[in-house]
């Protein structure tokens, strides 16, 4: 009986990362459930002994939301099952939509969600490191090809250019020129805006 008090989890998304998720909750005693993308081909992941392995179409949508419903009309008793999101784009669904969950999920940032929402966006976090006292590379946004060359013109070469959009068709590109930044921008225009940010050459302690 005590062991059927304990809180289940539910790792949304079967990569690398939430297999990773799934085998430290279990050796931890913990029962796991894992959501996984419903593929023609199975993901190796997807073969793991340390969780109960459940496939759905579209997790990254807001179709994950219905699939959590629905999961946890199956489940029995009435107990909370703790979520843990495996992607920005899940992250972002469950904390848009948390009110239609609360009753039978627990998560560990249900409290300040809107901040973890404002901090999904990467040209949120210069105004939040200048409020925190956080010193921070100098950065732009650029918006449309026509900021190419403003923007060039603020910050020092080499640039590092992310999306701001969490689960863009890139994570970071480093350019060193004007030439470099137009050429990211007309490749990915579809994935604008873009945070353009002052490169730190050399490894973590280069930072400091």
């Amino acid at each position: 009986p005590r062991q059927q008090r304990k809180p289940s989890a539910l790792v949304c998304g079967l990569t690398i990362h939430g297999l990773a998720v799934a085998r430290s909750l279990a050796l931890h005693g913990v029962s796991v459930h894992a959501f996984a993308r419903r593929e023609r081909w199975r993901n190796p992941t997807t073969y793991t002994r340390y969780a109960r392995v459940h496939f759905r179409e579209k997790l990254n949508s807001d179709d994950l939301i219905a699939h959590l419903r629905d999961f946890a009309r199956d489940l029995p008793g009435t107990g909370k099952v703790v979520l843990f999101p495996t992607s920005d784009r899940m992250a972002g669904t469950i904390g848009r939509h948390w009110a239609e969950l609360q009753d039978r999920y627990l998560l560990s940032w249900a409290h300040c969600r809107e901040l973890v929402l404002a901090l999904q966006l990467k040209d949120n976090l210069p105004a939040y490191a200048d409020r925190a006292g956080v010193r921070y590379p100098r950065t732009a946004v650029v918006t449309s090809a026509a900021d190419s060359t403003h923007t060039a013109a603020l910050l020092r070469m080499p640039v590092v250019i992310k999306p701001a959009r969490p689960l863009s068709a890139f994570k970071a590109i480093i350019v060193r020129d004007l030439a470099g930044l137009d050429k990211v921008v007309s490749q990915y225009s579809a994935d604008l805006p873009f945070v353009v940010q002052e490169f730190i050459e050399g490894d973590e302690g280069s930072l400091y």
